[in-house]
């Protein structure tokens, strides 16, 4: 007849004193399998006992823990196998991706330039300013092991992030990428979830409708500088950013008072079934007499700049001067 173990007790515990090298094991008879290993270093508890395939194998429960404190964790991991997970090996896995993604590897970061490299996002037109949004807006998770990056952990940084506008726009462009990257097991499932930051409207003390008196005093400071001349062509124009700053001398025709905008730097925002249908054109928009002014002062400019520098200043944007 095997010999009964008896429980531990806190007060024996405490009376193990252990020189210096050596090791005291002792088994706890109140919770079979539960074990602790006394040293000069502390208590290292484990619990030894089968797993689901009958394989019989020594799980971590904790170091330096109350008698108390190691039966309940003991405890809670025991139900844990019986329902067939690997607690120990769960943890080991999160500590090699967290070294790995110290070297760059399984980072959230990396998956982003996967997707956009090699993945379903290289073909996008628009791929260049996607990756940086989307790196922008989650900086913070960049180096993060990818798969160990919740859907709270992105809600929170799109919700705290700065412009609202933005980080829905980099929610837009995460989701494709997570589905692409949760198949392949790269990342959680779940990310589809991930809501748009509510944007605030004139009355929650958001932008402002620019009225005419308080353009009547923006528009004199935007004389000069590198982002002057672009903040006035799209006032005058209700052009977007991207379309102001790409824009390149032969787009203008000053005789006329023409603008053109080539078909693929705009922003298509038409359906799916009329961009299948129905090729789009190039935006043609009428200048004020203000904006044919000022873009025949910067051309003068460009060309007395020009020969001396060989440098064209709107071929990196209407908003560079030099």
């Amino acid at each position: 007849m095997p010999k009964r173990i008896q429980p531990l007790t806190a007060k024996g515990l405490d009376a193990v004193r252990p020189r210096e090298g050596e090791v005291v094991e002792l088994g706890d008879g109140l919770l079979p399998g539960l074990r602790v290993r006394i040293s000069v270093g502390g208590r290292f508890w484990s619990l030894n006992i089968r797993n689901t395939s009958g394989e019989r194998r020594r799980f971590d429960v904790g170091a330096n823990l109350t008698l108390a404190e190691a039966r309940r964790r003991a405890e809670t991991l025991k139900q844990e196998i019986k329902r067939g997970s690997d607690p120990t090996g769960d943890r080991r896995e999160a500590r090699q991706r967290s070294k790995n993604a110290k070297a760059g590897i399984g980072t959230f970061g990396s998956v982003i330039e996967a997707y956009f490299d090699r993945g379903d996002g290289r073909a996008l037109r628009t791929k260049d300013k996607q990756v940086a949004l989307v790196r922008h807006v989650f900086d913070k998770h960049l180096d993060r092991a990818a798969i160990d990056i919740a859907v709270q952990d992105l809600q929170l940084a799109a919700d705290e992030h700065q412009s609202a506008s933005s980080a829905g726009r980099a929610i837009g462009y995460l989701k494709p990428l997570a589905r692409w990257a949760a198949k392949r097991g790269l990342m959680r499932k779940g990310f589809q979830e991930l809501e748009k930051p509510a944007e605030q409207n004139a009355q929650d003390g958001g932008n402002t409708v620019l009225d005419c008196e308080t353009l009547a005093r923006v528009l004199p400071a935007l004389h000069d500088g590198h982002h002057g001349p672009a903040a006035r062509m799209m006032l005058w124009t209700a052009t977007r950013l991207d379309e102001v700053c790409s824009a390149t001398w032969d787009e203008f025709d000053l005789n006329t008072g023409i603008w053109t905008i080539a078909a693929g730097r705009r922003k298509d925002t038409r359906s799916r079934t009329r961009k299948k249908q129905v090729p789009t054109l190039p935006h043609v928009i009428p200048l004020p007499r203000q904006a044919t002014l000022m873009l025949k002062v910067m051309r003068d400019r460009a060309n007395g700049c020009h020969s001396a520098c060989n440098i064209d200043p709107l071929s990196r944007g209407i908003g560079v001067q030099n």
